[in-house]
């Protein structure tokens, strides 16, 4: 299951996306979610990531993953409103000269 990206649209324009695949034969991976500037805070990527959890959930998906920058609250927020909970925290490292 390669999933292509779907595009929600306004009177002809894309106004976000999501990309997701299949990390094993029963759990589901959002690669990525996007909105445009001017279209977020109107509630699109949580009906586009509904929209995507049933089709996942239709394909025989019984879980599905996904990766968040601990510096993006707002999709943090909007994930677990959705019900996405916290399995795991990565550490970030960084080396300057």
């Amino acid at each position: 299951m390669d999933r292509s990206a779907d595009l929600p649209k306004v009177q002809d324009q894309a106004v976000g996306f999501i990309a997701t695949d299949q990390e094993t034969d029963t759990i589901g991976y959002i690669i990525q979610v996007g909105v445009i500037p001017e279209w977020r805070g109107k509630g699109i990527a949580a009906v586009l990531i509904c929209k995507c959890l049933e089709d996942l959930r239709q394909d025989g998906m019984k879980s599905v993953v996904l990766h968040v920058n601990q510096n993006n609250p707002g999709a943090i927020k909007l994930y677990e409103r959705i019900g996405f909970k916290t399995v795991r925290k990565r550490g970030t490292f960084r080396m300057t000269s």
